[in-house]
């Protein structure tokens, strides 16, 4: 690997980790909000469908967010301004109820403690969030928000992961080099395809005893925070 400039570190699992009962408290939650509205739980679930898809459907020149409020708005028969608003509304309502479901990865604020005088900092969280309730995440997992130099949110993306264009459009957007960036994440599925635009990678791993990064493959890296910070230190 050559000398790191920029760290892109993954949120959700490699900075804050989740509980069994996220997904069941957020459907609880998300059908409260709209019981509260008159909207029954079979077109609160559709809509809800609605905003995944539309976030995860590609469209040229639309960002996430706007796609996902038009599927959204189609379900609930509301026009896309309305449609937007009602879905961030619902979001940070739902997430007012969230924060018991999340916890800090061990070790993670320590290591950014460390590579934040040392390294460009980016959060290639995947943009299915507005910028606010990432944020919001960040505090969750014990971690300053100012410490990134950018936030991937849906107001600002167009691609989501795993798709390679995410990792593209953020190169693009920062003007970023490939080789001089480390993809930081736990997902083989989302983060691993970093490495087919040319961005090292390296996989957390929770396991107190993986000290040492191991080399799955070129370019590509597993361990802890430890083992992370010990590779980085050997090619600065």
């Amino acid at each position: 690997m050559k000398a790191t400039k920029t760290l892109l570190l993954d949120l959700d699992g490699t900075l804050l980790g989740s509980k069994p009962t996220l997904h069941l408290t957020f459907i609880f939650q998300t059908l409260l909000y709209f019981a509260r509205r008159g909207i029954g739980p079979v077109t609160a679930l559709r809509a809800l469908h609605g905003l995944r898809m539309g976030i995860e459907r590609h469209q040229p020149g639309l960002v996430n967010s706007k796609r996902a409020a038009r599927l959204f708005g189609d379900v609930l028969k509301l026009d896309e301004v309305p449609a937007k608003k009602m879905a961030v509304e619902m979001t940070h309502e739902v997430f007012a109820h969230l924060e018991s479901c999340f916890f800090p990865i061990r070790g993670a604020a320590e290591f950014l403690s460390w590579a934040r005088t040392r390294y460009e900092l980016v959060l290639a969280t995947n943009a299915v969030w507005p910028r606010e309730i990432v944020m919001l995440r960040l505090k969750w997992a014990g971690l300053d928000p100012g410490m990134f130099n950018f936030i991937a949110n849906n107001d600002e993306m167009h691609f989501t992961k795993p798709s390679t264009q995410y990792y593209e459009e953020l190169l693009e957007k920062l003007k970023l080099r490939a080789e001089a960036c480390l993809m930081i994440g736990d997902s083989v599925r989302k983060d691993l395809p970093a490495r087919k635009t040319g961005i090292p990678v390296f996989l957390m791993s929770d396991r107190a005893a993986d000290i040492r990064a191991v080399a799955t493959s070129d370019g590509v890296w597993k361990g802890n925070f430890t083992a992370l910070k010990e590779l980085l230190q050997e090619v600065q």
